[in-house]
């Protein structure tokens, strides 16, 4: 059943998903059997244990499909449309009668298993949102290969006897699509819970802790039939990072599988070959030898006026994350080759007003990574008024020098006649104090299109078309204030300095008082704007309903905060927290539609 989705939100903007961390394995390297699986157990025990209605909250990270849509592995169809759809937040289950109704809490090793102990109960790594419905079809049942279905799913689940050799009873057989996932989660709660089972009990397909060796083999070869999907390693991550600060090894080294439970198991390596051409590097560069199944990171960097022009892996173009690449589960002899591209000349166009001139002149080509001079002379009787460079008024140069120049610029001179102002500094500003607040008034010079305040000897603010400005929450003391005037002619010196002294420390008695934000609801693209008492706040954050960040404006314009929200923004509710010194005194509900 598909749902309208309302006041949910898509858990990821922006956030880059970490890999595992560095040297988290190595006191696993070169051990096999039950070696390896006891030093596997001391990396990942211990883990940070959520509460059991923290799972729901989690799902939010660890099984969004987007849009807040639950990755059910019990009705998804990879590939193709499932018969329907759950959302977070709105279809958990209470009771059910038929598949389709809600979603709930799977313990892929069912709690029977373990008797309900509170660690495992509650670990993620094995417990996955499914179709409530489903979910009790399976039961505790082992998983395994029907042979003959008493019971199929709307996405291809079975219920019934095992063909598997070594057992005949009742199994669950998910899809091949999700048969590493599950294999993989059981295999992470065999090593976890690996000496830690006292109290566990037996089941068909397991000792405690123990697989079975029926079992066993079949979850080698499930591990293999699936291999680890970017869904998996977006799980483990967001595991590792946000709740339980522990990693599911067998999606991180699928190998570690056979490596601990296959007897013949025998090390197989691969090479993988590294270039690069001329114009950049590639680090590891040339031979490396890579364990089967295990992943290789790469990065490219190009030389200063190169770029990278392609990267492929046996010959197929790849696209770079931040000049770095992964290739995953490595099972072949493996090639990768880069190429630059130097990125050649670059044009500066260079023009003087009346009454002077610019050297060189006219569109001037200059090779990547060179400098260039220009000299600015005015004719007799006149002086520079202002050079401009890509826009920016730098004031009256008589030269300027373009340095490893890697893109294209423009530079303008104009001139004046001697004795004639170009810009002139601001007069009569005066400064009066308001408790912790000072207000700064001037007059306005003719010709003037922005203003720039300094206070205390650095600059605070720039101001376009009024002649104030007021300074907010100061600190007790004095505080001196000038003011430049920025004209389309130049810039002018500063105004007289002027002194205010503050000695009212403020207070937030009024930080109650009104706040309203609108539009809300808000469209994507438009504009969201704060008034009422938003003086009292220095920034604006934008949170998910799990607290992240999303966006975060500082600073004010003359009416308030005002920022766009991305078209691409997710729908669905958020938070905004008023800040003041990092700490959110007052939280609003936005809704993007």
């Amino acid at each position: 059943m598909k749902r309208l989705f309302f006041g949910v939100i898509l858990t990821f903007f922006g956030i880059t998903l970490m890999a595992q961390p560095a040297n988290y394995y190595n006191s696993a390297n070169g051990l096999t059997g039950n070696q390896l699986k006891n030093a596997l157990h001391n990396i990942i025990k211990g883990h940070t244990s959520i509460s059991y209605s923290q799972i729901l909250n989690a799902y939010w990270s660890t099984d969004n499909k987007g849009n807040g849509v639950v990755w059910d592995m019990y009705s998804d169809r990879p590939g193709g449309t499932p018969a329907y759809t759950f959302y977070l937040g709105q279809d958990e289950c209470g009771s059910y009668n038929s598949e389709g109704d809600c979603y709930n809490r799977e313990h892929s090793w069912p709690q029977s298993w373990f008797n309900e102990q509170t660690t495992p109960r509650t670990d993620l790594h094995h417990i996955f949102p499914t179709d409530g419905y489903v979910n009790n079809r399976r039961s505790n049942h082992p998983f395994g290969e029907v042979r003959s279905a008493e019971w199929t799913s709307t996405n291809g689940s079975k219920l019934g006897s095992c063909k598997t050799s070594g057992y005949s009873g009742t199994v669950f057989e998910p899809i091949d699509e999700y048969k590493g996932d599950f294999a993989r989660a059981l295999m992470y709660m065999s090593v976890r819970y690996y000496g830690e089972d006292s109290g566990w009990s037996t089941s068909d397909m397991t000792n405690k802790s123990e697989i079975k060796s029926w079992a066993i083999s079949m979850l080698l070869r499930w591990n293999e039939l699936d291999p680890v999907s970017q869904k998996e390693i977006n799980r483990n991550n967001a595991i590792y990072n946000d709740y339980q600060h522990n990693r599911n090894p067998f999606v991180d080294h699928p190998e570690y599988a056979r490596m601990i439970w296959d007897p013949n198991w025998q090390g197989t390596t691969y090479t993988v070959t590294l270039s690069a051409g001329v114009g950049g590097t590639i680090s590891p560069s040339g031979s490396q030898i890579v364990n089967e199944g295990n992943n290789l990171t790469f990065t490219v960097t190009p030389n200063n006026c190169y770029v990278v022009d392609v990267v492929t892996v046996n010959g197929t173009p790849v696209t770079l994350n931040n000049n770095s690449y992964t290739i995953s589960n490595i099972r072949q002899n493996t090639t990768v080759q880069v190429s630059f591209v130097n990125q050649g000349m670059f044009q500066i166009s260079a023009s003087a007003g009346q009454h002077g001139s610019i050297m060189p002149n006219g569109v001037i080509e200059v090779n990547c990574a060179n400098s260039v001079t220009f000299s600015i002379a005015p004719d007799e009787g006149y002086r520079i008024s202002n050079v401009v460079v890509d826009g920016i008024a730098k004031g009256a140069l008589a030269s300027y020098t373009f340095t490893n120049v890697n893109s294209d610029h423009t530079i303008n001179a104009t001139f004046i006649e001697e004795g004639v102002a170009s810009c002139e500094a601001p007069v009569g500003l005066t400064a009066s104090v308001y408790q912790n607040t000072v207000n700064l008034v001037w007059q306005p010079v003719p010709g003037a299109t922005d203003y720039e305040i300094y206070r205390d000897g650095g600059n605070v603010a720039m101001v376009s078309g009024v002649t104030s400005w007021t300074d907010r929450y100061l600190s007790v003391g004095e505080h001196c204030y000038k003011v430049v005037a920025y004209c389309m002619d130049g810039i002018s010196d500063p105004s007289e300095l002027v002194c205010a002294t503050v000695i009212y420390q403020g207070v937030d008695e009024d930080l109650n008082e009104p706040v309203y934000i609108f539009p809300n609801p808000i469209e994507r693209g438009q504009e969201l704007h704060l008034s009422g008492n938003q003086w009292k706040f220095d920034s604006v954050v934008i949170c998910d309903l799990c607290g992240r960040k999303i966006m975060k404006a500082s600073g004010k314009s003359i009416g308030g905060f005002s920022f766009l929200i991305p078209a691409d923004m997710q729908r669905g509710c958020y938070f905004v927290r008023l800040m003041k010194a990092d700490k959110a005194v007052k939280t609003l509900k936005l809704i993007v539609k």
